[in-house]
């Protein structure tokens, strides 16, 4: 059965691969972001809304004087870009089934939303060992001697830091993440509260804060994970629009609703090599945020 691309399908290819996008983009949601679908330029700088440690205090009535804490924004350059394209040709096309292109399309949006990922992280936390922006830890043995008491010296550095560690969130590389798994601490925890380590192999909360794996995590500096406070990245992701789309069979955005995240779709057919080409692609900046927001691992 060949495969036909109409309408129709368009719009499942590009879903599947905005939910690929959403799904492998979500442990940057936990941090400062700016999601739109409204198209932007390269080189547009997006305000970030960036907020720390606000605290109430007793002064009356002072109603035009900031209290402590700080409410402010992250000025973010829209200068880095993501693509994946494949093509299909027409040999290709009438001997595959639409599930062949399903199966690239959320490829597709996975592959964008790594590199979007990696970069972000490679390019704030990820390169701050030996400075003073975040804490930067060494374990000289590496993920083989991550455990418990990692986690709980780093978490006491951002609360000493002034950061609600309730609304932190600590990502870990697969083998970081495997080791805390073998804790025999954190099993003996689990096993009290549902046992999540042992059944599922997951360890929603650790010490309080919110954990997941991330296979996708750079390896800059060696980077063995981070725990880290929503105001230590500032993101923002737009779609990137076509100057003329005369010369694409379907262009579109496709935006998720849940979240603002979007993404752009294009298809165009080349006669000259017999090929349909679709891309999936993300406009995008970021920054570090306030100085003591986060705590990374390495070694």
């Amino acid at each position: 059965m060949s495969v036909s691309l109409t309408s129709l399908n368009d719009n499942l290819i590009s879903q599947l691969a905005l939910e690929a996008f959403v799904l492998q983009m979500a442990p940057l949601a936990k941090f400062s972001t700016s999601y739109s679908a409204d198209a932007a330029r390269r080189g547009t700088v997006i305000s970030v809304p960036i907020v720390s440690n606000i605290v109430a205090t007793t002064a009356y009535p002072a109603y035009e004087s900031a209290d402590a804490g700080s409410a402010s924004a992250a000025q973010v350059s829209i200068t880095s870009y993501q693509k994946a394209t494949i093509g299909v040709t027409d040999q290709q096309f009438h001997g595959s089934s639409f599930v062949d292109v399903e199966k690239f399309a959320f490829q597709q949006g996975k592959a964008v939303a790594k590199a979007v990922f990696q970069d972000v992280i490679g390019g704030t936390v990820g390169v701050t060992a030996g400075s003073n922006a975040f804490t930067s830890v060494t374990i000289t043995s590496g993920a083989s001697a991550f455990t418990v008491s990692s986690v709980r010296s780093g978490r006491a550095t951002l609360v000493k830091n002034g950061a609600a560690i309730e609304d932190c969130v600590m990502l870990l590389n697969p083998d970081s993440f495997s080791n805390l798994l073998s804790d025999s601490t954190n099993l003996l925890a689990n096993l009290a509260f549902g046992g999540d380590a042992i059944k599922e192999g997951k360890l929603p909360k650790v010490l309080g804060l919110e954990t997941h794996e991330v296979s996708a995590l750079p390896t800059t500096n060696n980077m063995l994970g981070f725990i880290a406070h929503p105001s230590a990245i500032a993101l923002a992701v737009r779609p990137l629009i076509p100057q003329d789309n005369s010369y694409y069979i379907e262009s579109r955005v496709v935006e998720d609703e849940a979240t603002g995240l979007a993404i752009t779709y294009r298809r165009h057919y080349a006669p000259a090599n017999g090929t349909h080409w679709v891309s999936m692609e993300s406009l995008y900046g970021y920054t570090s945020g306030i100085t003591g927001g986060a705590v990374i691992w390495h070694n």
